[in-house]
């Protein structure tokens, strides 16, 4: 029996943000990582030095990804994102309004993913993923849906189909 290899890193870059990340593996075959962090953004008010609005991101993921072959991995993974926002003080007037329910669509990305990865060499890969996500984070943060390329607006989710192929040197 082969024991997994664990490795837990905890790091603490700017206070206050946190991110925890664990990776664990069997050998060649089996791999999975997770992933949590929170970042906490304050906007300070100058006159009367309190916040002016707090912003609360969360996010986490984990995935696992399976050695078929020497050449053939699949795999799968889960990630959620969201974000609360709120503002307070006499310039609250200005600011967007509050976003405290993380159910709507405009305050999280959850993301489910297949995916496929085909090494042609020890220096060459493929890699088709599959996408099926719910909401689309709409905040002063950019989370890779634009308005300028949805000039219909978002919907409450999205179906995604990516290709892409990498280079190891």
């Amino acid at each position: 029996m082969v024991l997994p290899q664990c490795q837990v890193e905890i790091t603490r870059k700017r206070i206050p943000s946190l991110r925890l990340r664990m990776r664990m593996g069997t050998r060649d075959r089996l791999d999975s990582e997770g992933l949590a962090c929170r970042s906490l953004h304050l906007l300070l008010n100058a006159r009367q030095r309190r916040p002016a609005n707090i912003t609360d991101i969360r996010g986490w993921y984990v995935s696992g990804t399976y050695r078929v072959m020497k050449r053939l991995a699949l795999g799968t993974y889960y990630s959620r994102y969201s974000i609360t926002s709120v503002s307070g003080g006499p310039d609250s007037a200005y600011a967007p309004p509050n976003q405290t329910d993380t159910s709507l669509p405009a305050n999280h990305i959850y993301d489910k993913v297949i995916t496929t990865r085909v090494d042609f060499n020890r220096f060459w890969n493929a890699k088709v993923e599959g996408h099926f996500m719910s909401g689309f984070g709409a905040s002063t943060f950019s989370d890779g849906f634009y308005p300028e390329v949805n000039p219909q607006g978002f919907k409450p989710n999205t179906n995604a189909l990516v290709v892409k192929t990498g280079f190891n040197f």
